[in-house]
């Protein structure tokens, strides 16, 4: 709820919270949401999907780089073990079938697996494998200045979120700068 460029309330569905004039809230939802929210709000126009695949592989850990996805990270050690896979800006392999998106990337893992030496049973067939997609992974970076929207859209409303500042990419790092810079000019 909105009143008088502040917010006065927030509604969760089942639950309400009034806002009291020295009251103050940071909005940390995705982009689209935070424009659901704030109509009046510019959010970036495109995202790129992420996909991560999630193989099933006793054995000791290993990571390693390959040219289907960016990088490859150990799940664990011993039976409860594994590996996953980051494909980022992963267009393709978001329109791929799982079917056949993870005997091909696990294809391509094994391969630079065996050309690095990284120990454990590597085989050719492909171990389980779950398939996560991300759609709206990251705001898609297009030419032109960056969409820089407003930390304080009311005067106590902070928002927070990697797409919020665009000077780095969308990833914990600028989450978590983008929260103490919401909870900064919150305190202003």
């Amino acid at each position: 709820m909105v009143q008088g460029g502040r917010a006065a309330g927030l509604d969760f569905g089942e639950d309400a919270v009034t806002l009291g004039t020295g009251d103050a809230a940071v909005l940390a939802t995705p982009p689209w949401e935070s424009q659901r929210l704030l109509p009046h709000l510019e959010t970036p126009a495109g995202y790129a999907p992420i996909v991560n695949l999630h193989y099933a592989r006793p054995g000791p850990r290993a990571g390693a780089l390959h040219r289907h996805a960016g990088c490859a990270l150990p799940m664990g050690a011993g039976a409860a073990g594994g590996v996953s896979v980051t494909v980022s800006a992963g267009d393709d392999a978001a329109r791929e079938d799982q079917a056949t998106l993870g005997p091909r990337a696990w294809a391509e893992l094994r391969q630079a697996a065996l050309a690095f030496g990284l120990d454990g049973d590597w085989p050719e067939a492909p171990p389980p494998c779950r398939v996560v997609k991300e759609r709206r992974a990251t705001p898609r970076h297009t030419p032109g200045p960056p969409l820089r929207p407003p930390r304080l859209p009311l005067a106590n409303l902070a928002l927070a979120g990697d797409w919020t500042d665009p000077l780095l990419p969308a990833t914990i790092e600028a989450s978590v700068r983008s929260g103490e810079a919401a909870a900064k000019a919150l305190l202003r």
